[in-house]
């Protein structure tokens, strides 16, 4: 295929797909709810284009956005979410309902809790099981809690399982007000 072609493909309609504006750059940007970006035309000869998105470290597509010579940097997913996803309840994070974080299409987003998405991460297998037993020491109570892995804990406490790991291993000293440490030989 020629670059020409792959062009032409990017800028292709594809079939049910609808567009919204972007949230604070209406008029310069919009989203469709198959997870594809198009800066729009203006008056300054800009033509309008599908813009390439990049896979980021965390396997999350994103897009720089420009206005007023700022320019930031959003998740796809979340611009689709916020134009095309009721959010009644005002839950703060989109999750993937396949697990596959490439897939931003509307049909494939919904809205949840943090703790509802670390639920949803471990009853789909997106996160791997480790079997350590830990325990957790909330800073303010002294409450201590026993696990038996960094998964029941993250799921049972709603913290992202990566951040009790980096706790366990000094990166960090605690985690939404719990400190990490492993049970040492005793059964949970």
């Amino acid at each position: 295929m020629t670059i020409k072609e792959v062009k032409e493909c990017l800028n292709e309609d594809l079939q049910g797909e609808i567009w919204a504006d972007i949230e604070g750059y209406e008029t310069l940007y919009q989203v469709s709810n198959y997870g594809r970006i198009k800066s729009l035309s203006n008056s300054l000869g800009r033509q309008e284009k599908i813009l390439k998105q990049h896979i980021q470290r965390d396997g999350y597509k994103r897009i720089q956005l420009s206005k007023k010579g700022q320019k930031a940097k959003f998740p796809i997913h979340r611009l689709v979410a916020i134009a095309f996803i009721p959010n009644p309840l005002g839950k703060e994070q989109v999750n993937h309902q396949n697990g596959d974080k490439l897939d931003n299409s509307a049909k494939n987003l919904n809205w949840m809790t943090r703790k509802e998405n670390i639920a949803h991460a471990h009853e789909t297998g997106l996160v791997k099981k480790n079997n350590n037993p830990v325990i957790a020491t909330h800073l303010d109570s002294g409450e201590q809690r026993q696990f038996k892995s960094q998964t029941e804990a993250s799921r049972e406490l709603g913290v992202y399982m990566k951040n009790i790991s980096n706790a366990l291993k000094g990166k960090t000293t605690h985690v939404g007000r719990w400190a990490f440490e492993y049970l040492s030989d005793t059964a949970v």
